[in-house]
């Protein structure tokens, strides 16, 4: 089973609702929406509040992930509307075509805020104005969050010679990681201030100057200061976190920066052996993330040679990017500091390698013709959030070959032919479809498909305790279908808004069970984490699919404190 809306598919779909697409819904008409901005923690008013709407066409419409963009293109956009809220907070869009409209409400010292949002990395819910009659949509802004405190030695000195980040826990396939969120520099007192800050929990970590920006020159005698995690912490796992609920101020959280004597790593980096074209070494703590942490980042002397300085003792991962004519090479080599520099460590990075692969049908011998080469392949980076992604061109005849890779893990994503599902996706002998698998040279990727992909209609209604069975016809809401990885932990395979009846229709699935469910104002940020998938499996409904199924179900729209509780898992 392969998944089709992850993580880089979900910034394409943000992208998209924070500015105007087709409208397309009927001829124009005098269609006005008006609404109140309010203060989401006290319901007063905000005046001066910036309120955007844009606009979708009547159609449904999926995301589907595909590395760093959608397989399927995302409608071009046109330039929104804009208006400000008036001193009561009010704001009123006039003269609108009849469609279905997105709106966020933005104003300095808030978050963007969504319409129906509780949090700002849900989406805007969808709005249908039509028919003569005004809409109202009433938006709540999301204040900011606000963490403070104070940078000291262990002497009570103020710091300031370095910058204070707030680091968040983010999903990749399904595992956690932790990504830069905020950072500011600490003022003469070693004061610091991190601002614009969502919802949400934090590690706050104080990354000296010295190790950051001096890579070069001679390493600081005796002790310096290292990075620290508040209040006095050498890595995140022994950090104490810091919660932040919208619009509170976290304040005294204050870091005592911890001193040790610090080291150098000193080597040489070759590719193809010899010196790379262009290339970069990052250092990290051993259990972190490229995305968060940088130790130090260093283009190469001559020769390829790398130093690396004022390093503390412990182990970490280096990792490297080396490019040649031949292509770009990246990975890791684990390093221990151990009381001492590190000298004369040799990096051979491996080659760039091409995979071969071929597409077959399962049962071609039913004589009829598929465009094979129809199928889309791409394997992407499978453990970072930025990494590198591949794709290739499918001959007549199934084989295809993917370029110049640089070694390391990935995960496989088809799109087959129209009327095919991917029965199965093999490398190296090994199942791995929906599974990470690795690179290194020699292989083949074997793809299998057969007919008989299943299509699934859905009618979204209102909420089960609502007492309505109509179905929803206020411009509709957002579908998720949501399957399993291949090793059996539940995946959102599907992703996207109904059309303006409320209605959707999701072709070329696999036969499998599913759970379908809607939503008004969906969370996609938390699609990775398996908590949140499965909780909102539990309020879908199940289908199971068999080959050439076409199943038309009744789905209801999941409550907003049901979805909240759901979402709420990813923190």
């Amino acid at each position: 089973m392969v998944r089709n809306a992850t993580r880089a598919v979900l910034s394409a779909a943000l992208s998209l609702l924070s500015v105007s697409a087709q409208a397309g819904d009927g001829a124009p008409a005098a269609c006005m929406i008006s609404g109140t901005v309010t203060d989401s923690r006290t319901g007063a008013p905000v005046p001066g509040a910036t309120v955007e709407i844009a606009a979708l066409g009547s159609d449904q419409h999926e995301f589907r992930r595909s590395g760093s963009a959608p397989l399927n293109r995302i409608p071009p956009a046109r330039p929104s509307h804009r208006t400000e809220s008036d001193a009561r907070g009010a704001f009123r869009f006039d003269s609108l075509p009849t469609g279905r409209y997105v709106l966020t409400a933005k104003k300095t010292g808030f978050l963007d805020s969504p319409y129906g949002a509780a949090r700002p990395s849900q989406l805007s819910a969808i709005v249908r104005c039509g028919d003569g009659e005004p809409v109202e949509a009433n938006l709540r802004l999301i204040a900011q969050g606000v963490i403070t405190g104070r940078v000291v030695n262990e002497r009570g000195e103020a710091v300031e010679a370095g910058v204070v980040q707030a680091l968040s826990r983010v999903w990749v396939n399904g595992k956690p990681r932790y990504t830069l969120v905020r950072g500011a520099r600490p003022n003469d007192l070693g004061e610091y201030r991190l601002a614009g800050l969502p919802p949400g929990t934090y590690f706050v970590r104080f990354q000296p100057s010295g190790s950051s920006a001096v890579m070069s020159g001679e390493a600081l005698a005796g002790a310096a200061p290292v990075p620290t995690y508040h209040p006095f912490a050498a890595a995140l796992i022994e950090a104490t976190a810091v919660p932040v609920r919208a619009g509170e101020r976290a304040a005294g959280k204050d870091i005592t920066v911890r001193e040790a004597r610090t080291y150098s790593i000193s080597g040489v980096l070759r590719a193809a052996g010899r010196a790379p074209e262009f290339a970069s070494l990052t250092l990290l703590p051993e259990g972190e993330e490229p995305t968060a942490l940088l130790v130090g980042n260093n283009m190469l002397g001559p020769e390829g040679t790398f130093r690396l300085t004022n390093v503390p003792s412990g182990d970490y991962h280096l990792m490297y990017l080396a490019g040649t004519d031949q292509g770009i090479s990246s990975g890791r080599v684990d390093v221990r500091v151990a009381d001492e520099d590190v000298k004369d460590l040799l990096i051979e990075a491996p080659p760039p390698v091409s995979v071969e692969g071929v597409v077959r049908i399962e049962d071609s011998e039913s004589g009829a013709s598929v465009p094979v080469s129809e199928t889309k392949i791409l394997i992407t980076a499978a453990d970072v959030l930025i990494g590198p992604s591949y794709s290739a061109e499918v001959a007549d005849d199934g084989r295809f070959v993917l370029e110049a890779c640089s070694p390391g893990r990935y995960l496989a994503e088809i799109e087959p032919p129209r009327g095919m599902y991917v029965s199965s996706v093999r490398y190296g002998g090994s199942d791995v479809a929906g599974r990470p698998f690795t690179i290194t040279g020699g292989g083949a990727i074997h793809i299998t498909l057969r007919r008989g992909s299943a299509q699934l209609t859905g009618t979204i209604v209102p909420p089960k305790d609502s007492g309505s069975a109509t179905p929803v016809s206020a411009g509709g809401a957002y579908f998720l279908l949501i399957g399993r990885r291949g090793d059996g932990s539940p995946s959102v395979e599907r992703f996207g808004y109904s059309d303006s009846r409320g209605t959707f229709t999701l072709t070329g699935l696999a036969p499998g069970r599913y759970h379908v469910l809607a939503l008004a104002s969906p969370d996609p940020k938390a699609f990775e984490a398996p908590a949140v998938v499965a909780a909102l499996a539990r309020l879908g409904t199940e289908v199971e699919l068999t080959e050439n199924d076409r199943l038309a179900v009744t789905v209801a729209l999941v409550g907003a404190e049901e979805a909240e509780r759901a979402f709420g898992r990813a923190n």
